[in-house]
């Protein structure tokens, strides 16, 4: 059973995290950047990190060693192309690019290994 969480960015853009069995999607009927408050980016990472933890056991946030680490691509293999994902901490912002061809919401999913890199950059983001 999915679990989804809704986030509204300051300029209106709702951004929907799902938690699946055995992996986090990141949802929205509409994409590029998405800026929020310092309040709702912190609410953001805690959830993430929460779900993710729920999710996998054992997880253990560190950096990305390798290209199938990094969470900045993500191949579609149903659109048959590439998403790309910018975090940008400290400016409380995630920048989504869905792959071309795209249908539905979904823009990004992440596996295990991808989920540490992006938690270990949320981490880094505070210092």
């Amino acid at each position: 059973m999915a679990i989804d969480l809704e986030f509204k960015s300051k300029n209106g853009k709702v951004l929907m995290i799902r938690f699946n069995r055995s992996n986090v999607e990141l949802h929205s009927e509409l994409e590029g950047e998405f800026t929020f408050s310092k309040n709702e980016f912190d609410e953001i990472k805690r959830s993430i990190i929460d779900g993710a933890n729920n999710i996998w056991k054992n997880l253990n946030p560190r950096i990305a060693d390798s290209l199938s680490s990094d969470y900045d691509e993500w191949y579609d293999r149903e659109a048959g192309n590439e998403a790309s994902l910018v975090l940008k901490p400290k400016i409380y912002t995630i920048e989504l690019i869905p792959p071309l061809w795209h249908k539905g919401t979904r823009l990004y999913r992440f596996n295990k290994r991808t989920m540490e890199s992006f938690i270990f950059d949320l981490n880094k983001g505070e210092d």
